[in-house]
């Protein structure tokens, strides 16, 4: 799929992490990646991951289904990324939506705000470069999130923590505030 110039597009990708050392377990994840900006592109509604202990002997197969409904849910993506295209968004509606869900420590419920500094101070830095090039639209919010999801700077594990971020964006794309501004 073509988004706006040629090295614009999305393939499908299949990730496979090990430690070979048993340190931690195997990881496999079948997704989409953004090719001008390495963004794993994240879908609330598919996913295909394994995760495996090393010590655990338990035999992990992939049917042909599961890569072909990849293929499926890949080519939707390109669909719904082309409708996110379509929608414009105000700054102000994307602080609210990050603030209420990728940079909200705790559940809504408190009365005391507390979201992360640091995570809106990266999806703000972030948010700047891609409203800046697909104007002030639901993509360059999607594009946005994946971009921290995918690019985390951290003294961890890098995988395991896009991991965890990329659950966080899926989430965000099935919360309220977020149907809301999709509508």
């Amino acid at each position: 799929m073509h988004i706006t110039g040629k090295e614009e597009r999305i393939i499908p990708q299949l990730r496979i992490y090990s430690s070979m050392d048993g340190r931690w377990g195997q990881q496999i994840m079948w997704s989409s990646v953004y090719v001008v900006c390495l963004n794993g592109m994240v879908r609330p509604d598919w996913t295909f991951t394994v995760y495996n202990k090393h010590n655990r002997r338990k035999d992990i197969s992939f049917g042909l289904d599961d890569f072909k409904l990849g293929l499926v849910a890949h080519k939707e993506l390109g669909e719904d990324l082309f409708k996110m295209m379509q929608k414009k968004v105000t700054t102000d509606i994307v602080t609210q939506l990050f603030k209420s869900t990728l940079a909200s420590q705790y559940k809504r419920n408190s009365l005391i705000d507390h979201t992360s500094a640091n995570v809106m101070k990266d999806l703000n830095n972030a948010w700047e470069k891609y409203e800046q090039k697909y104007g002030p639209t639901l993509f360059a919010v999607y594009q946005t999130a994946t971009h921290w999801s995918s690019h985390p700077v951290t003294k961890g594990a890098l995988h395991n923590v896009s991991r965890k971020r990329e659950k966080q964006v899926a989430e965000m794309m099935t919360s309220n505030e977020w149907e809301a501004i999709a509508a």
